[in-house]
């Protein structure tokens, strides 16, 4: 795959999103179902073949279920903006030190990230990919667990929403 593509892909999607994609992809072509590798894994990743593998074949949650998977890529959007929106808020009420300091923490740790190797010879900090690296580790050592990951802020919207049932 070109770079661009690969730079898309993970601008668009979070590590647990291509990894479950990959995995699906890489036991398809282990079982000699897929040749061209490539296009697969491109519509693995557009239409995420990451729901269960019935009769030797890849269905799509659109396929399976097409509202579920809307609401699903919705709820993914939300929570990238909320999260995005949660860190700016976060580094904004810190002092230029403090914002330094956290860029400097991130610099060392990911010096080893291929993602970030990547583009960081190339690319300023303010590049759009590595700017979501560095949400997402902003997000994970300062924030609420709801900004941690999709998975917790689903969770943390289910229970929201179940007590706003439980108040009515």
């Amino acid at each position: 795959m070109k770079d661009s593509v690969i730079e898309t892909l993970l601008e668009n999607h979070d590590e647990s999103y291509l990894r479950v994609n990959i995995a699906v992809v890489e036991e398809q072509y282990r079982k000699g179902k897929i040749k061209n590798v490539a296009g697969y894994l491109l519509k693995a990743f557009a239409d995420d073949y990451s729901e269960q593998i019935e009769r030797g074949q890849v269905q799509s949650k659109q396929q399976v279920a097409p509202d579920l998977f809307d609401q699903e890529s919705q709820l993914k959007k939300d929570f990238e903006e909320q999260r995005r929106a949660a860190v700016q808020d976060y580094l904004k009420k810190l002092s230029e030190e403090e914002r330094s300091a956290i860029q400097n923490k991130f610099l060392a740790e990911n010096e080893d990230n291929i993602r970030y190797k990547s583009v960081s010879k190339s690319k300023d900090f303010e590049h759009p990919m590595i700017q979501n690296i560095y949400v997402r580790f902003v997000a994970s050592r300062r924030l609420p667990k709801k900004y941690h990951s999709f998975e917790d802020f689903k969770a943390t919207a289910s229970s929201e929403e179940q007590q706003a049932v439980n108040v009515h």
